[in-house]
């Protein structure tokens, strides 16, 4: 063979390797980019525990995310991050998703953040509950450190403590420890609680527990915005007079029982620190955690002279107010009836 035609071979043995290479290469990246599954909505994925990247694949394939595992190990094994610890965690898989974006997003620890809503609530026990079905948690571990480290932080009494929840949207990850919990929500209510809300409250005579409980009992007699302001000026009148507030949402809230429509005797004798019949004054703490629409509304109590307080016989929500004992009875006599009538025990 000449010189000149074994050069040639060689060339071309070459441009055939080369050929090959980039098939190769070509091959496996179509694979890669290949999508994970055809899914047409999001998929979670959730790692309870620390795992090596390199069992991620297999985990994944449990929970029938994707169809072939090897495939991702494969980019695990190039990467060199198989040795790399991960979780707890949370992913959310798009869907059309491919191998190398799963690879990235999971082995980069790029979690995907949940929306933790916080709702009105009457007891810290539905909070804890909650936590514990939404994050990485039980609800004793997040009860634990709320109760004793908390309460600590905050200095505030276990009746207190659902005062802190707030309803509230919070974008956090699903695996934010307890102390990171309290630390965004802490945050948010010495936000809410600005230089401008605090002077109100000293205005008030109330400390921002003082208030919140108040109002607490507020938002629970009456889903009237309008009226929330009129309200709560009759139980500062009442408390600035020595008066028990003598509300029923805390006799309901004494008997664990929200959905009494009728307050009887034997509800009003409920021996209860929340029983503001029996008892004059404040209750321990908050009987829900009141949202923050309700909480500006009663920074700014209504001018009145207003005592007494009676829901209209007409069931619309809305009440009747009076300054007189003897004005108050008419009106509740009239609902007693309307009460009657309606067969509502």
């Amino acid at each position: 063979m000449t010189p000149k035609n074994l050069y040639n071979s060689q060339k071309l043995l070459i441009g055939f390797c080369v050929s090959l290479l980039l098939l190769g290469i070509g091959i496996i990246t179509s694979i890669f980019l290949l999508p994970v599954n055809r899914n047409t909505k999001n998929t979670p994925f959730y790692l309870s525990t620390k795992i090596p990247v390199s069992q991620v694949g297999d985990s994944i394939a449990l929970n029938h995310l994707i169809p072939f595992p090897t495939t991702f190990n494969a980019l695990v094994f190039l990467s060199g991050k198989g040795h790399d610890s991960i979780g707890p965690a949370y992913f959310n898989i798009q869907p059309n998703y491919s191998y190398w974006n799963l690879f990235r997003k999971i082995a980069g620890n790029h979690q995907d953040p949940i929306q933790l809503i916080f709702k009105k609530v009457h007891t810290v026990e539905e909070i804890f509950s909650f936590l514990d079905k939404q994050l990485y948690r039980d609800s004793s571990n997040w009860a634990n450190y709320f109760y004793w480290n908390g309460l600590q932080q905050l200095q505030l009494d276990s009746s207190q403590l659902i005062g802190i929840f707030i309803p509230q949207t919070y974008s956090v990850y699903w695996s934010i420890t307890p102390p990171q919990l309290l630390q965004k929500i802490n945050a948010f209510n010495i936000k809410f609680w600005s230089p401008a809300k605090i002077e109100k409250l000293k205005a008030l005579g109330l400390t921002p527990q003082q208030f919140i409980t108040l109002v607490s009992i507020v938002g629970e007699e009456s889903q009237v915005p309008a009226e929330w302001p009129i309200i709560m000026r009759v139980y500062l009148n009442r408390l600035r007079l020595g008066m028990p507030l003598q509300a029923d949402p805390t006799v309901k809230y004494a008997v664990k029982n929200f959905a009494l429509q009728r307050i009887l005797k034997i509800h009003l004798s409920v021996e209860s620190p929340f029983n503001t019949y029996r008892n004059k004054g404040l209750p321990p703490g908050p009987i829900c955690n009141p949202d923050q629409k309700l909480l500006s509304a009663c920074l700014t109590p209504a001018n009145h002279n207003y005592l007494y307080f009676c829901a209209k016989e007409d069931f619309s929500g809305q009440h009747r107010f009076a300054e007189s004992y003897q004005e108050h009875l008419l009106n509740a006599r009239k609902y007693q009836a309307a009460l009657t009538e309606a067969h509502i025990n």
